[in-house]
């Protein structure tokens, strides 16, 4: 009988060992640098991170905390080139039940916000409580109106109430006029929770939401960072007069258009409008309007993402006085990139939209 209970506590002893995953160490990631027509135009940054008990029984916690490892070493210097402040200001909470773990929010201070990141440890439990709504509460006060100001979220995306997390998203995007763009990240290995932090991130026209896989390399961080961060200053852009749509093909700026999104960027604006002014020139062309993303989604989604930027800039030119019987549109999604898709820079150079002239 005592063979059998020692060979018992070996065999399960032996299957917890071989199923036991252990946390994933964070990447090495360098800060992001800006190119020459970028500039920072957010001005808080407050890092969000699920340590509730819903994330435990999976590696969505190990993936939570070594992606904010991550994000904090992407993020640009706190003096680096911006169109606002000469500075930004950053701060961290991680939650679970009653519990918190808060960087203050203050000058960007990346060393103060690794070192709290590194010992990110899981919090309230045993009470599995992931109260979001409590926190996006929390995050108003410590945003206290300003901005414009950035909120990435890690999480599994299960609160306790979708319905009271959303709507405490809701007030927190009404109570800062400057704007604020939510960011999520999904780290639960399957789909569950997703579609909350989609509709979460939707709140705010500037919003993204991406998985953990979404961000396994470098690259990929520093993308996400840039997203999050980052525009071209018009000021700064290529002269618009070198661009002749009515002879030339012209492609869009890749930045032009953010992860997931069909909006117009400020840079994209001024750019079209330098279009229309010339488009209004040659009344006998006609321009084909083709819309790309790039490799992340289902070919479906891509394809309708792809029309609806196109859609966008037919309705800028269509209102700017230009025919609408001059304008055609092509969704092409992922099916043509001028980048790898396996990296973030690549991947911003993929959503694009071109203006084919054809008379």
């Amino acid at each position: 009988m005592k063979l059998f209970s020692v060979v018992a506590l070996v065999a399960i002893f032996g299957i917890g060992c071989v199923s036991y995953a252990p946390p994933r160490d964070p990447i090495a990631v360098d800060p992001l640098q800006l190119s020459g027509n970028e500039a920072r135009v957010v001005d808080q940054v407050l890092v969000v991170t699920d340590a509730s008990g819903s994330m435990k029984d999976s590696r969505s916690f190990s993936e939570a905390k070594a992606l904010t490892q991550e994000f904090i070493s992407a993020l640009p210097e706190a003096n680096v080139r911006s169109k606002n402040a000469a500075t930004y200001s950053a701060g961290a909470i991680a939650f679970g039940g009653d519990d918190r773990k808060t960087t203050p929010l203050a000058t960007f201070d990346r060393g103060a916000l690794a070192s709290d990141a590194e010992n990110l440890h899981l919090l309230g439990v045993p009470h599995p409580r992931t109260p979001l709504n409590d926190v996006l509460a929390e995050a108003h006060a410590t945003l206290d109106g300003q901005g414009p100001a950035a909120l990435v979220l890690f999480s599994d995306g299960q609160p306790d109430s979708e319905a009271t997390a959303m709507q405490a998203g809701r007030e927190l995007v009404a109570s800062i006029p400057a704007g604020i763009c939510i960011h999520t990240v999904h780290t639960a290995a399957g789909g569950e929770g997703k579609a909350f932090l989609t509709g979460l991130s939707q709140l705010t026209s500037c919003g993204s939401v991406r998985t953990a896989a979404d961000l396994q390399s470098a690259s990929n961080l520093n993308g996400f960072s840039r997203d999050v961060l980052v525009a071209a200053i018009p000021g700064t852009l290529p002269a618009v007069g070198a661009i002749d749509p009515c002879t030339t093909p012209v492609r869009l700026r890749a930045v032009e258009f953010n992860f997931d999104k069909a909006n117009l960027t400020d840079s994209g604006e001024q750019t079209l409008s330098a279009i229309v002014s010339r488009l209004g020139e040659c009344e006998d062309v006609k321009i084909t309007i083709r819309g790309h993303t790039d490799g992340l989604g289902t070919d479906a989604y891509n394809e309708g993402l792809s029309e609806r930027r196109a859609t966008t800039v037919e309705n800028f030119l269509s209102s700017g006085g230009i025919d609408s019987g001059r304008l055609n549109t092509e969704a092409k999604g992922e099916s043509e990139p001028i980048a790898s898709n396996d990296t973030g820079e690549g991947r911003a150079r993929n959503r694009r939209v071109e203006l084919i002239p054809e008379k």
